[in-house]
């Protein structure tokens, strides 16, 4: 399976940027269970790039040109002004995916500055 994390930025959001750090801490906890983790922003992949560089970042941060995905997944942020830098942003949230594809459950808080709680999502996995 897969958990799909939509993040605002790991360019400017540092909320975002600890999100993904911690995801990164914790990633072979997924692994075990049998879930890869990616990442999906609305950032170039340069910054991607420079990001996972700079944090040693083990999986994919995948750059959503043009917020297709997110838009998709009913995420974008519709709040922030078109004409702004940061038009095209998600609300965040995680999704853990079958590997048949099937979304099996979303985690999603109110507001950009408290995440889902990775417990709460392993937790989940791991459930009978």
């Amino acid at each position: 399976g897969a958990i799909l994390v939509f993040s605002r930025s790991v360019d400017w959001c540092p909320y975002c940027q600890l999100q993904a750090i911690d995801l990164n801490d914790r990633y072979q906890e997924f692994e075990e269970l049998g879930y890869r983790v990616a990442v999906v922003t609305y950032d170039s992949p340069d910054a991607a790039l420079k990001f996972t560089k700079k944090h040693e970042i083990v999986y994919p941060i995948l750059s959503d040109k043009g917020s297709v995905a997110i838009r998709n997944f009913g995420l974008l942020n519709k709040n922030v002004d078109p004409n702004s830098q940061q038009f095209g942003i998600p609300h965040p949230a995680i999704y853990v995916v079958a590997n048949d594809g099937t979304i099996m459950n979303r985690f999603f808080e109110e507001g950009y500055k408290e995440r889902p709680s990775l417990d709460d999502i392993l937790a989940y996995l791991k459930r009978p």
